[in-house]
């Protein structure tokens, strides 16, 4: 499998429940080195490992304290998915004045109205056994009913800190939110403690994914500098993550088991390397650590990436 070109490996795993080859267990026997941290973070654990693969590749499993990782958790599913944080629905839905997430505390249904003119076309199921005038007004209006949290798992992704515009591939300072404390410290920390470089944390995004969502290999290049890591978090589902080289043809590709808690970092020439996420598997060995949380039904198959960079070179 290591010998086999990119695109044939994410096909294999999107159409199989195959395992990864390399995962916190046996990363000792494939990677280049490994070094024990003792770190002085009160974010990190006292003494973390971490995996050292081509191109410069980290990869750290588990190394957040436990708190730590709900608190990321908790404020990505309470807050950071939904208004006023830019995310993938919000030019195609009106949801700026909808309090989503208290919806889904309440169980309470929300009406929601599709823009005119839809960025992205939703598919969004009226229910059939709705009463005839509901089904008049969704006719009418385009407004329709809908359970909070089908509608918070049709969100894709979010944007904090710098908001990269889409529409003119670039970074748009006029938009920008804050990046909490907790996740702004702990990529401080990685990149001091681990990366030793000096890292602004100015932007992030992240990925809501669902049973069926992927996203397949791709560069991340829109940052002015590409020396500084790319510092990605996994909460939740487990996932296979490949990743490739700078040749999307070159057979050198890796496939890697990222779990609740794990961290990957892109630095080095890695930070120029494909790479992607091919398949969401069924594994989440997180579910001990949230089964008390309200929010556990919106993590307990679904898988969180927090993927943050610096947008800017600085002298």
């Amino acid at each position: 499998m290591e010998r086999t070109k990119l695109r044939e490996v994410e096909k294999y795993h999107m159409h199989s429940e195959a395992l990864p080859t390399i995962n916190s267990k046996n990363a000792h026997t494939f990677c280049q080195s490994q070094e024990q941290i003792t770190t002085n973070s009160k974010f990190l654990k006292d003494t973390v490992t971490a995996y050292y693969f081509k191109g410069g590749f980290i990869f750290i499993p588990n190394p957040l304290r436990k708190e730590v990782k709900r608190e990321i958790t908790k404020e990505v599913l309470t807050k950071l998915l939904y208004p006023p944080y830019r995310n993938s629905i919000d030019r195609s839905l009106e949801i700026e004045d909808l309090d989503i997430y208290g919806a889904y505390l309440q169980n309470k249904e929300i009406s929601v109205k599709m823009y005119d003119s839809p960025v992205a076309k939703i598919k969004i199921k009226q229910n059939p056994y709705a009463p005839p005038e509901e089904k008049e007004s969704f006719l009418n209006t385009g407004i329709v009913k809908i359970s909070p949290i089908e509608l918070i798992k049709k969100i894709r992704w979010s944007s904090i800190g710098i908001y990269y515009d889409w529409e003119i591939k670039a970074y748009n300072k006029e938009i920008t939110s804050k990046i909490p404390d907790v996740i702004d410290q702990v990529c401080m920390d990685i990149s001091q403690e681990i990366c030793k470089v000096s890292f602004i944390p100015e932007t992030a995004v992240i990925n809501y994914y669902q049973k069926k969502d992927r996203i397949m290999s791709h560069i991340d290049r829109y940052e002015e500098d590409m020396s500084k890591p790319l510092i990605s978090f996994s909460f939740g589902a487990s996932c296979v993550f490949v990743l490739g080289t700078k040749e999307r043809e070159d057979p050198s590709v890796d496939t890697f088991l990222l779990e609740d808690g794990d961290i990957a970092i892109l630095i080095g020439d890695s930070r120029e390397y494909f790479h992607g996420v091919p398949k969401i598997l069924s594994l989440n060995k997180g579910l001990e650590d949230y089964k008390n949380e309200e929010f556990f039904s919106l993590i307990s198959d679904s898988r969180i990436n927090i993927s943050v960079r610096q947008a800017y070179k600085y002298d």
